[in-house]
């Protein structure tokens, strides 16, 4: 069973539950960022680790074989939504992933709603060659935490290792990771919210529409 860290922990805790498409989900620059921050002595890999639950503890292992950071990943293998809740009750940031591209845009992954209402810093990277993705805004309106874009790398890749640095040494000092997610912004992007708007729309759409001569 998974150590805690709790707290006057050390141990910062990253936490990705669910598919990763055969790679198409690529956490690759979370490794890279991670083996930088390491060789400038700015973080210690063995206080970070990253937790995967999902099928395709393979796929993770590849992104972090590149940077040989294997040894960091924890593998809770298929586990219920109960358990998935478990661990996260405990992590001290999630991750989340999609991609954004010319052939296929708005890419909203439905984890992230849940991921707002856990209430823990989200790091979000996002694929592909088109910028400003709706995963992206969705976390950054309600400053969840750190939106990486691999569209926009030359900008968002020192911002991710800097917030990574922050919460690392955040960990270091207090035991533990505060939000900063804004809980009026997040209500815009409830469930329940979402729902009404799309009733709403359904509704007009419904209504007749008056002839035109």
């Amino acid at each position: 069973s998974p150590e805690t860290a709790g707290k006057g922990g050390e141990l910062l805790r990253l936490f990705y539950a669910g598919s990763l498409y055969s790679g198409r989900r690529d956490l690759t620059v979370l490794f890279r960022a991670i083996s930088e921050l390491a060789a400038e002595g700015a973080v210690d890999p063995a206080r970070i680790r990253v937790e995967y639950a999902g099928n395709e503890w393979d796929v993770l292992c590849g992104f972090a074989e590149k940077f040989g950071l294997t040894h960091i990943c924890q593998n809770y293998g298929y586990v219920t939504r109960h358990q998935v809740m478990e661990i996260m009750a405990q992590i001290d940031a999630t991750l989340v992933c999609s991609h954004n591209t010319r052939e296929d845009q708005g890419v909203v992954t439905g984890k992230l709603f849940e991921l707002l209402l856990v209430e823990k810093p989200i790091l979000t990277v996002v694929t592909g060659d088109l910028p400003d993705s709706e995963l992206g805004r969705i976390v950054k309106d309600c400053e969840a935490g750190l939106v990486f874009e691999e569209a926009t790398e030359a900008r968002d890749y020192p911002l991710l290792k800097q917030w990574l640095k922050a919460i690392y040494e955040e960990k270091q000092r207090t035991g533990a990771v505060a939000s900063t997610l804004s809980l009026a912004k997040r209500e815009q992007y409830s469930y329940q919210n979402i729902a009404d708007k799309l009733a709403a729309l359904f509704e007009a759409l419904a209504q007749p529409q008056d002839d035109k001569p």
